[in-house]
Formats: C-alpha cells, sequence, structure tokens
C-alpha cells in the first residue's frame, strides 16, 4: 500500500520542507511505503538539501524541483517512470561531494577543478560552480523507452544533457550547454 504526502514548495523555498536527519531538507511531493520510509521517486521530489546551502542554491533548488514535477508528471502521462539514481542524486554540498569524490577516486585528485586519474565510478571535482552542489542537476535512472523520452521533451521543461558519457545526468536551465 502507498501513501502520499503533498507538500508545496513553490512560493518559498523553505515553505512545505521537513526535516530529513541532521543535515538535509526533503523538499517536494514525496511517496512512502506502507513502513513511512520515503520512495524514492522524483517527485518533486525525494530530493535532498544540504543545510550548507547556500540562499540562492535552495532558490535554484526550489525552481528545479518544480520543473522536474512537472516533467514527472508529463513522463508518466507518457507511459514513462522518471526515477532519480539514489538519495545523493540532487542537490549536494560541497563537503558532500568531496566525500563521494575521494570514496570513488581513491587515487584520483583534482587540480583546478579538473579530475586527474580514475575514478570507480565516475564522480566530479568537488567545486562550488559544480551544478550538483548549486542545486541545477539530476541523475536520473531511465529506462530506454523514458530515455528517448526525455530526449524529444526534456527541453520543454528546461533540462538536457550536458556532459556525453552520462546518459542519467541532466542539469536544469542550462540549455546554452545541451549536447542533444
Amino acid at each position: 500500500m502507498r501513501l502520499t504526502a503533498a507538500l508545496v514548495v513553490l512560493a518559498s523555498v523553505t515553505a512545505g520542507c521537513v526535516e530529513y536527519g541532521e543535515d538535509f531538507e526533503l523538499l517536494g511531493e514525496h511517496e512512502h511505503d506502507d513502513t513511512g520510509a520515503a520512495i524514492e521517486e522524483i517527485r518533486a521530489t525525494a530530493i535532498r538539501i544540504p543545510s550548507d546551502a547556500t540562499a540562492a542554491d535552495r532558490q535554484r533548488w526550489a525552481a528545479t524541483s518544480a520543473a522536474a514535477e512537472r516533467l514527472r508528471v508529463a513522463a508518466a502521462s507518457a507511459g514513462h517512470r522518471i526515477e532519480l539514481t539514489g538519495p545523493n542524486s540532487g542537490i549536494r554540498g560541497f563537503a558532500q561531494q568531496a566525500a563521494l569524490f575521494a570514496q570513488n577516486c581513491p587515487s584520483a585528485r583534482c587540480v583546478n577543478g579538473v579530475r586527474q586519474g580514475t575514478c570507480r565510478v565516475v564522480t566530479a571535482c568537488p567545486s562550488r560552480n559544480a551544478p550538483h552542489i548549486r542545486g541545477s542537476a539530476v541523475d536520473l535512472n531511465l529506462s530506454s523507452g523514458a530515455y528517448r523520452w526525455m530526449v524529444n521533451n526534456a527541453r520543454r521543461f528546461g533540462f538536457c544533457r550536458t556532459v556525453p558519457s552520462e546518459t542519467w545526468h541532466w542539469e536544469h536551465n542550462r540549455s546554452d550547454a545541451c549536447i542533444f
């Protein structure tokens, strides 16, 4: 059985937020299963906002979140489910990105924001200008049909792919960097 909890996050970045542990807030509408656990689905969504996010990053994320919800609804009406790849698939704090980099790239290092060396999992160097840290990127788990739908429709909602090697990485309000 699924229960739905709706939260409003358009008028104010802080309105409609619920605490998610000590370091994060959960924005948007999200579903809970019968145990009360949040189901990771884009629904504007089980997206965690680090407590160290700047006010500008929070505003950017509110816009990204609202656009992601409109995109999710449209995709669902076309028969496609769009999900986040995991709980850290939205906005990340600088420290969180640095920890992911250290975990995934133990022998690599960053020089002027550019990764030198290899990673077990593709992971960007931590940077205050990185799209996940700034609140404008999501990583999505897409079936081949959902991916084709995104390629054909994502721009209508302000999203585009910006990293050629990452079919899961989509950014909001970056039409200048679209690769398709």
